[in-house]
């Protein structure tokens, strides 16, 4: 199937705000991002466009646009809304889960404990599985769940937010704990623990709050800034 020139386009910006290259608060314009794509403005609109609607770019004054400057403020609203979400999500998938569904869930969640434990350093390689391996566990509970909605909103969450992952991954013991901490959101809902399992996700988001919030902090993050 042939990919749409707007697609190509969101995909290939979308990419350089992920990887750092279109810098956080760096004012951009079609006819910039056009000339680095090589393509014509018309698809960079339309891409520029969708990547506003997620909340990775922002007007500014003088109709220009920026690329958005994640704040201690967005994190805190951002996860405000991941924990109800997400824990209503966990208590969803334990009520309305399926045996095939049930064993899909055992299955990744041993796969995220055997990737860190046959892994003694942090590497790329393994946090690219690692985000694989999340990614999979998040889709699977939004599946038992039976609430496609909710994936939509939390995905254009975590999408403010992605640039900081690695970063969290780097910290000592932090994949051991998230392992953990996996295990027991998967436990409460393979058992049919619905108030369980919605207050397992709600505790590992608020460990994963507070470790971003400290490495913010750390490296001078503006706490608000005026939109």
């Amino acid at each position: 199937m042939k990919v749409k020139s707007w697609e190509e386009a969101y995909r290939r910006l979308r990419n350089l705000i992920f990887n750092g290259t279109l810098r956080p608060g760096e004012i951009i314009s079609e006819n910039s991002l056009a000339k680095k794509l090589g393509m014509s403005r018309t698809p960079v609109r339309e891409a520029i466009h969708r990547l506003e609607q997620e909340g990775l770019i922002v007007p500014v004054s003088n109709r220009k646009k920026q690329i958005f400057v994640l704040t201690i403020k967005d994190i805190e609203e951002i996860f405000d809304l991941k924990e109800i979400i997400e824990g209503k999500v966990a208590r969803w998938a334990a009520e309305h889960h399926k045996p095939e569904e049930a064993e899909k869930l055992r299955t990744i969640t041993a796969n995220m404990k055997k990737v860190v434990l046959d892994n003694n350093a942090v590497s790329q390689e393994l946090n690219d599985t690692w985000l694989e391996l999340d990614k999979e566990y998040h889709d699977t509970l939004f599946v038992m769940a039976r609430n496609q909605r909710a994936k939509e909103i939390i995905r254009n969450l975590n999408q403010q937010w992605h640039r900081l992952r690695l970063g969290i991954l780097a910290i000592e013991g932090r994949l051991e704990k998230s392992v953990k901490e996996h295990e027991e959101i998967a436990e409460a809902i393979l058992r049919g623990d619905a108030a369980g399992a919605e207050e397992a996700m709600i505790e590992h988001l608020r460990n994963l709050r507070r470790m971003l919030l400290t490495l913010m902090q750390a490296f001078n993050f503006p706490n608000e800034l005026r939109r």
